[in-house]
């Protein structure tokens, strides 16, 4: 018995190993921990506590509710990982929970974004099912994918969700990538000069990399923080009916404090609890779903040229044949079209 317990403490040591590694929300990881300790109250748990006098999935999955089920086989995760796949992040199909637990250590070594985005899904897919355990509705596929996306996006600064495919190097960081298909992306920025003019910029682009809108505003003010919050509050001026059509919005950054407070402030609960602390963004509750990322300024060159143009002066370019686009506006366009893929 006693050497039994000692292999069960090393397993637990090195579940904390790659688990810290993975730098997950806290409450996303200590509902990992439990998880891989199996001390989460499944329905197979409870009922061998004979507190309860079944163990199926009370999502009508007709298979018994254990961590197993829990971590990879809920028809409900699936579903959420096909959206996923459709939108171009891939991973390992996993067979049960120890295969789960192994890629996800080694993902934790060569991939953390892509380890720390599985590890919310199946955190928000748990919430989900206990919706149903207290009598609500159950979250929709597209919104427990998109908070899983959103949490993961902003767990910590240093991981990105640029690492799409499990084999992609670390290097390609640098490099902005597409939104998933169906989805646009606008990545905003702005910029400060030390006499406080002040300019903020945007671009619009497709998940092909296809130019779509470019905007800037120039204006006056000394607090850098506050310039980063007006490209998202530009967003209603330059919002158009034809984006609507999308299935989603994607708003990227790279001041990590302004993606965490716009991730706070489309939180329901937080515009309640937090009226003055949030930012108003009732404008896009149009898009079916809205994604806040954090990336690095190399991605973001783009926005930060628009930025810095609009120092100079307002702009608003829908097409490219408008001849007050600059030529080094084309040259960085370029620059990033041939660094993706052909599709």
């Amino acid at each position: 018995m006693a050497t039994a317990y000692k292999s069960n403490d090393i397993c637990s040591v090195d579940y904390g190993i790659w688990l810290k590694k993975l730098k997950l929300n806290p409450r996303i990881e200590c509902f990992w921990w439990r998880l891989l300790n199996e001390a989460i109250p499944t329905n197979e748990f409870l009922m061998n506590r004979r507190l309860l006098g079944h163990n199926l999935c009370p999502r009508g999955c007709e298979e018994r509710e254990d961590t197993n089920h829990i971590m990879v086989h809920c028809h409900k995760l699936q579903q959420v990982i096909s959206i996923l796949n459709i939108w171009g992040f891939t991973w390992p199909l996993f067979t049960s929970a120890k295969d789960c637990k192994y890629h996800l250590e080694k993902l934790s070594v060569h991939n953390k974004s892509l380890a720390n985005l599985y590890c919310s899904l199946v955190y928000f897919s748990w919430k989900s099912r206990n919706s149903i355990k207290h009598g609500k509705n159950e979250w929709s596929l597209n919104f427990i994918a998109r908070n899983a996306i959103s949490y993961a996006s902003i767990a910590s600064s240093n991981l990105f969700l640029d690492h799409w495919d499990t084999n992609q190097p670390s290097r390609l960081n640098s490099f902005w990538h597409p939104p998933p298909p169906e989805l646009i992306k606008v990545n905003l920025d702005a910029a400060l000069t030390n006499n406080y003019n002040g300019g903020v910029g945007g671009v619009f682009r497709d998940s092909k990399g296809r130019f779509s809108l470019a905007f800037g505003i120039k204006c006056l003010h000394w607090d850098i923080g506050y310039l980063e919050l007006m490209p998202i509050r530009s967003l209603k001026n330059v919002i158009y009916n034809w984006m609507l059509d999308a299935k989603g919005l994607i708003i990227e950054g790279d001041n990590f404090n302004i993606i965490k407070l716009l991730h706070k402030s489309f939180n329901k609960d937080a515009r309640l609890l937090y009226k003055e602390e949030v930012e108003d963004l009732s404008f896009l509750d149009g898009f079916g779903n809205i994604l806040f990322h954090f990336t690095n300024r190399n991605c973001n060159k783009l926005a930060h040229y628009c930025a810095n143009f609009a120092l100079l002066e307002d702009f608003l370019w829908e097409d490219l044949s408008y001849n007050k686009v600059p030529p080094s506006f084309f040259s960085l366009l370029k620059e990033e079209c041939d660094r993706l893929p052909i599709t």
